[in-house]
Order: C-alpha cells, then structure tokens, then sequence
C-alpha cells in the first residue's frame, strides 16, 4: 500500500500539467487553423473584432498608451526583478522557472506571429498578428508571479485580472483580432505546463490537501471577481453601442475570461500537486 500513495500523488501533479498543455495546444492550434484558415471563422473574428473595437478615439488612444507600456524593456526588467528575488531566497530552480516561463512564452509568440505562422491574405491588407504579444507579456508576469508567490489567491487574482485586462485591451483598442489574446493564452498555458515542474522542485510545503474554509472561498471569489471587471467594462461599452457582432463580441468576452480563469487555476493546481509530492520524497 506504501507504494499506492506515490503513484496516487504523481498522477495527481501530472494531471493539471496535462491539462494545461492540452489546453495551450488546442487554443493554438483551434485559433490558427479555424481562426484563420476557415471562412467561417474568419468572418466571425472580423465581426468580432469590428463590434469590440471602440469607435472613439480618444478611448482608443488612451488603451493603445496602456499597451505601449508593455514594452520588451518593461518585460525584461519585470523577469529580472522576479528573478532576482528568487535568487535572493534560495530559491534557484524557481527563478529558473520563471526565466524559462516568461522568456520561452514571449520569444515563442514572436517566433509565431513572425516566423511560423502565416495567414492567408483576402485582400485585408493586415498579416498575421496571432498571437498577441502584449497579451502574452501580461499574462506570463501573472503565472510567473503565482510561481514566485505560489498559492496565495490575491497573487491569483492579480495574474488573473492581468491576463483578462491585457487581452481585453489588445481587442478593445482595435489592436488585435480576437483570435490572437486567445492564442496567448494557448502559448501560456503551455509554458506553464514546463516551468511549474520545474520551480516544484525548490519547495516542499506540507502535504495534504487543506479543508475548503470560508477564507479560502472568499479567496477564489476574489480570483474570479479579478476576470469580471475587466470583462464587464468592455461588455458594457459593447452593449451600450450595440453594433453589428454584438453577440460575436460578448462571446469572446466571456470566453477570453475563462479561458484566462481556467489558465491560473489549472496552473495553481499543479504548482500545489508537484509541491505535494516534492513533500513526500
């Protein structure tokens, strides 16, 4: 029987990696090929991009300033900071982690959009922008920030609304299609599932699973509170104009927040399993 509860606890650490690489394969994928392969589908995101895109100009100034903040120089600085104070406190798989989730999640999204994938043109006059690197960029912090402050629900919350509002963003300033935040996404969860492993074998909290407590369901509330504002704002202009798409662009809407919600609970999940079984060995 001693040997049943390794197995029982491996398979539990393996199963949300799993998950999260299925999921970032067939966001991938699903948004490349049906996205922007299909006629379908591309009528569909143009519908969508046109009803989320905001008709005026100084909204869409004032988000495309938003945007220009995340910068590479931003971006690195931000890793070298995490990476930095894992160091600081021993932790040095954990900071290697995070290098790994963040540099391997936004060099894989320009290699991407630049080098690997192609949309075929239809007279648009626009290539391919999938996936969206801003919405990478933010999305990536958050997961490396659960990393570095691992199963702390206000961290959660704040890599939740980060990756919501930054894919939102991408769509409401007309920067993006909504193909591309979705593929971001894909391109996260997948690194995620190769760094959690990874920063696991840093810390070895107390096995167990801990009983569900008021404190921590007031937590998770918390965490899907943080996708339903940036996700209600840009729903509320949507349908106060209510243009043409109006349903392709509240489908997105709420996609895109669960998405990013399933993203950072299936990334918790595994980062709490593989600790749960580094406790064990």
């Amino acid at each position: 029987m001693a040997g049943v509860f390794p197995r029982r606890q491996a398979a539990t650490a393996l199963t949300p990696l799993l998950l999260l690489a299925l999921l970032g394969i067939v966001l991938v994928l699903g948004a490349h090929l049906l996205g922007q392969h299909t006629e379908a589908g591309r009528a569909m995101d143009l519908a969508a991009q046109q009803a989320l895109r905001d008709p005026r100009w100084p909204t869409r100034r004032v988000l495309l300033v938003i945007l220009g903040l995340v910068s590479p120089f931003a971006l690195a600085g931000s890793l070298a900071v995490l990476v930095a104070v894992a160091l600081r406190q021993g932790r040095s798989w954990t900071a290697a982690a995070i290098t790994v989730l963040m540099g391997g999640a936004n060099v894989s999204t320009q290699l991407l959009k630049r080098v690997v994938l192609e949309r075929p043109e239809l007279g648009e006059g626009v290539g391919n922008t999938l996936p969206s690197g801003h919405a990478t960029a933010l999305l990536s912090l958050g997961l490396a920030l659960m990393l570095l402050l691992p199963g702390r629900r206000r961290i959660m919350a704040l890599a939740t609304f980060l990756g919501t509002a930054g894919a939102l963003i991408t769509l409401w300033s007309g920067a993006h299609r909504p193909v591309d935040p979705i593929a971001a996404i894909g391109v996260c969860a997948l690194w995620a599932a190769v760094a959690v492993p990874i920063a696991a074998r840093d810390r070895c909290p107390r096995a167990g699973r801990p009983a569900p407590t008021l404190a921590a369901r007031l937590g998770w509330a918390g965490v899907i509170v943080a996708a339903l504002i940036p996700a209600a704002i840009v729903l509320a202009r949507v349908l106060a104009r209510r243009p043409p798409g109006t349903g392709y662009a509240v489908t997105v809407i709420l996609l895109v927040a669960t998405l990013v919600l399933v993203t950072v609970a299936l990334t918790a999940r595994a980062a709490r399993a593989g600790s749960v079984v580094g406790a064990a060995d």
